[in-house]
């Protein structure tokens, strides 16, 4: 929780200087020192950052502009990443499911369509499998999503960070997956941290794959003031081997 806090400060300070921006759009500094940190003394397999984005047009166009503008911090974060690991982009394998990736960065938060072999589509849940040789989906690709829906919990700054160029999930809209949903309800609620047990395969947040393992995702909020009424602007969120409590 001291990585919520250390974001709220900052985007504090941030809302000081620009109020362009809602306040729970924010990059906080070092994002691999401060992220890669908090991964690293929990044993998570992967940390990340997702905004609240209000299900707006404008918030949606607000959000587009501001991830555009500092899409800079994977650049920075992989070239510390990298360098602590003794890897370059070559090195790395990535096991990301495609349909949980984009293929080249997008400033729009998006989402996977997917569809039966009749051509309907299926309400997507990125918690579940589709697979052609199941016989669950003929097609499934990325778009953008629709504002209507709700509000957005597009992921955005993550350790490890994505190789440059490389496929990621940046953007993705966490709220279309069940897990992330229950728990940014209970979080909303309860206003402090909370786990629920995921499926043994996340590798869709993460280039790396953990199969056979029971995982946690654990979600935090982070607020907008130290006010006792501060508002949820965002969570942070880590997948954590089911191991690492016992």
């Amino acid at each position: 929780e001291s990585l919520s806090l250390t974001t709220t400060t900052f985007l504090m300070q941030e809302q000081q200087q620009n109020e362009s921006y809602p306040p729970g759009f924010v990059t906080i500094p070092d994002t691999e020192f401060h992220l890669g940190g908090a991964r690293e003394a929990s044993h998570a397999y992967v940390v990340g950052y997702a905004p609240v984005v209000d299900g707006t047009d404008q918030d949606f166009a607000l959000w587009a502009d501001y991830s555009s503008g500092n899409i800079e911090w994977t650049n920075e974060a992989w070239e510390v990443y990298s360098s602590s690991h003794g890897l370059n982009e070559g090195d790395v394998a990535l096991e990301i499911d495609d349909a949980h990736a984009a293929q080249t960065f997008s400033p729009d938060i998006w989402v996977v369509q997917v569809f039966d072999e009749d051509g309907n589509e299926i309400i997507y849940d990125a918690e579940k499998c589709y697979s052609n040789e199941h016989g669950a989906v003929a097609e499934a690709v990325n778009v953008q999503e629709d504002p209507s829906n709700g509000p957005a919990a597009p992921i955005w700054t993550m350790s490890p960070p994505p190789p440059p160029g490389k496929p990621s999930q940046i953007n993705f809209n966490l709220q279309r997956s069940s897990f992330f949903a229950t728990s940014a309800e209970t979080v909303q609620k309860s206003r402090k941290s909370t786990f629920i047990d995921v499926c043994s395969d996340t590798k869709w947040y993460n280039p790396q794959s953990h199969e056979n393992t029971i995982e946690v995702l654990v979600l935090t909020p982070v607020f907008d003031s130290f006010e006792k009424d501060a508002a949820i602007v965002g969570h942070y969120f880590a997948v954590v081997p089911w191991k690492t409590f016992f």
